[in-house]
C-alpha cells in the first residue's frame, strides 16, 4: 500500500512538473475532476461556510470595539482595505473578498457571497454587528 501512495505521488509530481506530461494528463483530469466535483463540494462547503462565519465573527467584533471606542467605522467601499490594515482576516473560505453593509437604522453587517461569489443570493453569508 506505501508503495502504491509513493508511486502515486511520484506520477504526480511528473505530471504536475513536466509540461509535455501535464499536456497530456489536462484533458482526463478535467474529466475526472468534472465528476468528482459535487461530492467534493458537499464536504468542503460546510467547512468552507463554518471557517466563513468564525472570520466574520471576528471581523464584527472588531468593527465594535472601534464603535465603542467613538472611531469611526470604515467605508463600506474601504471595507477590504480596512481589513488588510487591521486583521489577518482577508478572504472568505471559498476566496471572495468580504464585504460590510450599513443601513440608515444603524445595523451594519458583515457577510460573504457564499459559494456562488455572488452578491444577494440565497447562498451568502451575513453576520451582524451588534453594539
Amino acid at each position: 500500500m506505501i508503495r502504491l501512495i509513493l508511486y502515486l505521488l511520484i506520477a504526480i509530481g511528473a505530471f504536475a512538473t513536466v509540461p509535455a506530461l501535464r499536456r497530456r494528463a489536462e484533458p482526463p483530469a478535467a474529466a475526472l475532476w468534472s465528476h468528482i466535483a459535487p461530492t467534493v463540494k458537499a464536504f468542503t462547503d460546510p467547512i468552507r461556510a463554518s471557517v466563513t462565519r468564525r472570520e466574520e465573527g471576528a471581523l464584527a467584533e472588531q468593527l465594535r470595539q472601534v464603535h465603542n471606542a467613538g472611531q469611526k467605522l470604515p467605508d463600506p467601499d474601504g471595507f477590504q482595505h480596512w481589513i488588510s490594515l487591521t486583521s489577518t482576516v482577508s478572504r472568505d473560505g471559498w476566496d471572495n473578498q468580504y464585504f460590510m453593509q450599513a443601513r440608515e437604522d444603524g445595523t451594519v453587517w458583515v457577510g460573504s457571497n457564499g459559494p456562488d461569489g455572488l452578491r444577494s443570493t440565497d447562498d451568502d453569508i451575513l453576520t451582524e454587528c451588534k453594539w
